[in-house]
């Protein structure tokens, strides 16, 4: 799924694209407010193959890296600092 939006990004329109962002974006969001705490603790460092991709195209794409990360800092950090995952 990821691996569709993300060539979908990477091939679009900038509106498309910026639109595809955010969307991946917001997914990952989504997935860290709904993991607990432990869940969070045991999967730090696990990265499946789709995830590999994602951050293999991120890696290329320093614009597409920027917007994505500039979504996605503020509440996957604010959520690792509430289950004290980082200080």
């Amino acid at each position: 799924m990821f691996i569709a939006m993300l060539s979908a990004v990477y091939d679009g329109g900038h509106d498309y694209k910026q639109f595809e962002i955010d969307r991946l974006a917001q997914r990952v969001i989504d997935k860290y407010e709904r993991m607990s705490c432990l869940e969070l603790s045991f999967a730090r460092g696990e990265i499946d193959e789709v995830n590999e991709r994602v951050i293999s195209v991120l890696r290329t794409d320093a614009n597409m890296r920027k917007k994505f990360i500039n979504r996605v800092a503020a509440p996957v950090a604010n959520k690792l600092f509430e289950c004290r995952l980082i200080s």
